[in-house]
């Protein structure tokens, strides 16, 4: 059957049966009697027609897969994990199925197990949606997993994972992403190489490809790199502009760093009784754009705060110690002037960039003092994973009690199983049936698995909530998924 024919009948449908005068293409005997308007009957037996006409592929058997001496998980634990690849554990709204999959994956890999090969197509499957899976599965998956994914397109990226990313072929002749991390894999091993590499490839690069390229420097970026970077802010793109200027806020002693330095303290100053005060500046000179201060802002706002916001989000914050050497004190301080508000929001900037857990620390305190939620849309939430980790389990101990997206964000930094401060205050609010519903899967998932039966005393205890009602089987879904992980943690530990 031609695939002529298909492509006519296409033509039909698409126009419509009215507007198209010509007949049905010419078909064989009894299909060339269907009318006009007998498109879709046309179609359907042509159909068929396709499909009854292709001759079976031929292949050669595959080599069957290679040994693998390592012993296959416990029966208890695969069990566990067979029935949270299913789809009926996929949206359970009580339990964070992938955190559980990834830590019972972990366990395995740590203890040097391999999962059963029934258990393999679904993992596989997962890791190709779950790219922070793909490590582990490649670790618990072993031979058998590298020779499915020899037999599966969709499933090359473990086989990807296996090879020397450091192959000449790669570069040469490489998609962007994987010469981006051959670059960053030869910058890990060799700095200058890597450095050098694309010095002489820079002229011949799309224009639209260096940005990234370029990003591959953050990797033991050092002085040698500077030269490369300020020849990139002459670029006319303000994405490699963008990009060079982030790499060179970075790297200590720059001239850049220097020259950011001097129009951030140009524009914030202390008055004599200690404040604040905040001028813009009131021109974005070509200099500026040329270091990647963006002319127009993304909104209505003001202008000159946002250029001022853009000098302080990229300068260095040992800079600020001249108006004082304490980020607590600094940011405590009164301040005042045209464009004050932004400070905040282009120190927050500057620490995610710059990851520095003092700021990171300083700032969160001075944010919750203030009153405010460190939590989306208002706050920088990247920063909490800056913040010194003692200091968020003290915080989220002192104020478990109740559901806000504060809590939770908070939750999502501390270190797991909770420590015992943390632990009990959620003990306590579990026992007090104070604890939200979107809550709960970080309680059933922070809490050392060993605590099971003491969560199950202290929920039994309670009479916040009817035995028999709704509200208690959401509460006991976190003792039964402290169950589950008990289980697993028992089996591979």
């Amino acid at each position: 059957m031609s695939g002529d024919v298909w492509t006519q009948l296409l033509s039909v449908a698409l126009v419509g049966t009215d507007r198209y005068q010509s007949a049905l293409p010419t078909l064989a005997p009894p299909l060339d009697t269907l009318p006009v308007s007998g498109v879709l009957e046309a179609a359907g037996a042509v159909t068929v027609a396709r499909r009854a006409g292709v001759l079976p592929h031929r292949q050669a058997t595959p080599d069957p897969a290679p040994p693998d001496t390592r012993p296959v998980m416990p029966p208890i634990a695969a069990r566990w994990l067979a029935q949270l690849l299913s789809p009926e554990c996929k949206d359970a709204v009580w339990i964070r199925t992938f955190t559980l999959i990834q830590e019972t994956l972990t366990l395995a890999s740590r203890r040097g197990y391999r999962v059963p090969p029934s258990l393999l197509p679904a993992l596989l499957d997962l890791a190709t949606r779950k790219q922070h899976l793909r490590p582990l599965v490649g670790a618990v998956g072993g031979e058998r997993a590298r020779w499915l994914a020899s037999q599966r397109a969709e499933w090359g990226w473990l086989l990807k994972q296996e090879t020397d990313i450091l192959d000449e072929a790669v570069w040469r002749d490489g998609p962007l992403p994987e010469r981006v991390a051959y670059l960053k894999a030869l910058r890990r091993r060799d700095p200058a190489a890597a450095r050098e590499r694309l010095m002489k490839a820079w002229s011949a690069e799309h224009p639209a490809h260096r940005a990234a390229l370029l990003s591959a420097l953050a990797v033991n970026l050092g002085p040698e790199d500077e030269e490369l970077c300020e020849r990139a802010l002459d670029s006319r793109l303000w994405k490699l502009r963008t990009q060079a200027a982030a790499l060179l806020a970075l790297l200590p002693g720059s001239a850049y760093r220097e020259r950011m330095t001097a129009r951030a303290l140009a524009c914030v100053r202390r008055d004599a009784v200690g404040q604040i005060v905040v001028t813009p500046p009131t021109t974005c000179d070509q200099d500026m754009i040329r270091d990647g201060v963006l002319p127009e802002p993304p909104d209505r706002s003001s202008k000159p705060v946002w250029w001022l916001r853009q000098v302080v989000a990229h300068t260095p914050l040992a800079a600020w110690e001249t108006l004082d050497p304490d980020p607590s004190s600094l940011l405590r301080r009164e301040r005042y002037g045209s464009g004050a508000e932004v400070l905040e929001a282009g120190w927050a900037e500057a620490i995610d960039r710059q990851n520095d857990s003092v700021w990171a620390s300083a700032f969160f305190d001075y944010w919750i003092s203030q009153g405010r939620t460190f939590a989306p849309p208002e706050a920088p939430v990247q920063l909490l994973r800056l913040v010194p980790q003692d200091q968020l389990v003290e915080y989220a101990a002192a104020n478990f009690k109740g559901g806000s997206s504060q809590i939770i964000a908070v939750l999502e930094h501390c270190p797991t199983p909770w420590p015992a401060k943390l632990a009990e205050a959620a003990l306590t609010a579990l026992g007090a049936a104070a604890i939200s519903w979107n809550t709960l899967p970080y309680v059933a998932m922070g809490l050392d698995p060993a605590l099971a039966d003491e969560a199950k005393r202290r929920l039994d205890a309670t009479t916040a909530i009817r035995p028999d009602g709704p509200v208690s089987a959401i509460y006991r879904n976190v003792v039964t998924t402290l169950s589950i992980r008990f289980q697993i943690h028992k089996e591979l530990a």
